[in-house]
């Protein structure tokens, strides 16, 4: 296996096509639910994790691999006890659709429209050891550039992501577990995630699910570590990324996501992102635009 790499806390690419990760950490601090602009690719090597997606929480195994979309709030709960390994991978989105056919659409397995939404792939061992070459061939080709390098790396990354499709489009597994997660709370955030643009407060979810305002809060804040309202404040955000990605224009978007006013949203939206609205809309609209 390669050299490992010093974790780096950043949550954005600097990369326009992938970037990939080989990370070990004997202690590694608390990581804060958040979410990408891009396709992520987590392989588990080692270490004690559970990891919390949406409303899913999955207990790793080592080998495990997790498919995550740019829509999906993800968190790792890390225990202490033991190194913490792992392979990540971003990838681009439009890059990505553009290294797919007419017939194989490589984002398939991110797609979070379906009932029975899984991120988890848990493969047997031989087929665990084809993909896990690809990985280690690819961090390879990454870290070490040579001539001809980037055909190689596009080829590996186009066959790595090709065998994941394979075997997500016919895997049955269902691995997630609620040990985390009570069964209101479950109920509240899968309700946030599916109504977060409509006029939700605490009195409102209270009443909705004949709980203790007070109580749910605290329970909210100790799974997750943010509370109610800055959750479903980044749910709004994501959905509003998506809407700006897809042309509507900002007053729009406010609107669309559930936000009281234009200044309300403009604050939240810098405040996470660092630029404004309007700034990410040219952004995206300059990057679509790039030829990659």
């Amino acid at each position: 296996m390669a050299i490992t790499q010093k974790w780096d806390s950043r949550q954005h690419m600097l990369s326009d096509n992938y970037e990939i990760f080989h990370y070990k950490d004997s202690y590694l601090k608390d990581v804060a639910l958040h979410h990408h602009d891009f396709y992520e690719i987590y392989c588990f090597i080692s270490g004690d994790v559970s990891y919390n997606i949406e409303s899913r929480n999955y207990d790793l195994q080592p080998g495990d691999i997790l498919l995550i979309s740019p829509q999906e709030l993800h968190q790792p709960i890390i225990e202490q006890k033991k190194p913490y390994e792992r392979i990540v991978l971003w990838i681009n989105c439009n890059f990505l659709k553009k290294l797919s056919s007419e017939k194989s659409d490589l984002t398939r397995c991110f797609d979070t429209g379906g009932k029975d939404r899984t991120n988890l792939l848990r493969l047997d061992p031989e087929d665990l050891r084809a993909v896990r070459a690809y990985f280690v061939d690819l961090l390879a080709e990454t870290n070490n550039p040579k001539e001809y390098g980037d055909l190689i790396c596009r080829s590996l990354l186009v066959r790595l992501v090709a065998e994941l499709n394979r075997h997500f489009c016919g895997y049955t597994g269902h691995f997630e577990t609620d040990t985390s997660l009570g069964g209101v709370m479950n109920d509240i955030v899968n309700y946030i995630n599916k109504h977060h643009t409509r006029n939700l407060s605490l009195d409102f979810l209270s009443q909705e699910f004949y709980i203790s305002k007070y109580h749910m809060s605290r329970e909210f804040m100790r799974h997750f570590g943010i509370s109610i309202h800055r959750y479903i404040t980044k749910k709004r955000l994501i959905t509003a990324k998506q809407l700006l990605s897809e042309g509507i224009t900002p007053s729009e978007v406010c609107t669309m996501c559930g936000f009281s006013d234009y200044a309300n949203f403009y604050r939240a939206f810098r405040s996470e992102y660092g630029i404004s609205p309007r700034e990410f809309a040219e952004y995206i609209r300059v990057r679509d635009n790039t030829t990659f």
